[in-house]
Protein backbone atom coordinates (compact mmCIF):
# COMPACT_ATOMS: atom_id res chain seq x y z
CA UNK A 1 0.00 0.00 0.00
CA UNK A 2 1.49 3.00 -0.80
CA UNK A 3 1.03 6.30 0.79
CA UNK A 4 1.51 10.34 -0.20
CA UNK A 5 4.40 11.00 2.31
CA UNK A 6 6.76 9.10 5.20
CA UNK A 7 5.02 7.26 8.16
CA UNK A 8 7.52 6.65 10.90
CA UNK A 9 7.51 3.63 13.25
CA UNK A 10 8.25 0.14 13.21
CA UNK A 11 6.73 -2.27 10.64
CA UNK A 12 4.42 -3.43 13.62
CA UNK A 13 3.22 0.17 14.40
CA UNK A 14 2.63 0.85 10.62
CA UNK A 15 1.00 -2.38 10.60
CA UNK A 16 -1.17 -1.30 13.05
CA UNK A 17 -2.63 2.35 10.48
CA UNK A 18 -3.38 -0.44 8.02
CA UNK A 19 0.17 0.39 6.05
CA UNK A 20 2.14 -2.41 4.60
CA UNK A 21 4.21 -3.93 1.89
CA UNK A 22 6.51 -1.26 0.52
CA UNK A 23 8.03 -1.54 -2.75
CA UNK A 24 11.36 -0.08 -3.46
CA UNK A 25 10.72 3.52 -4.77
CA UNK A 26 7.75 3.91 -2.49
CA UNK A 27 8.41 6.28 0.47
CA UNK A 28 8.19 4.19 3.38
CA UNK A 29 10.18 1.86 1.46
CA UNK A 30 13.84 1.31 3.87
CA UNK A 31 15.66 -1.46 3.73
CA UNK A 32 16.10 -1.47 7.65
CA UNK A 33 12.17 -2.15 7.78
CA UNK A 34 12.49 -5.08 4.57
CA UNK A 35 14.24 -7.73 7.00
CA UNK A 36 14.17 -10.39 4.36
CA UNK A 37 15.88 -8.66 1.91
CA UNK A 38 13.02 -9.54 -0.83
CA UNK A 39 12.33 -5.77 -2.11
CA UNK A 40 9.25 -6.13 -0.05
CA UNK A 41 8.96 -4.40 3.52
CA UNK A 42 6.75 -4.64 6.32
CA UNK A 43 4.97 -7.75 4.84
Amino acid sequence: MSTQGYVAGTCKELRRMGLSRFTPGDTNYTRGRDRDNDGIACE
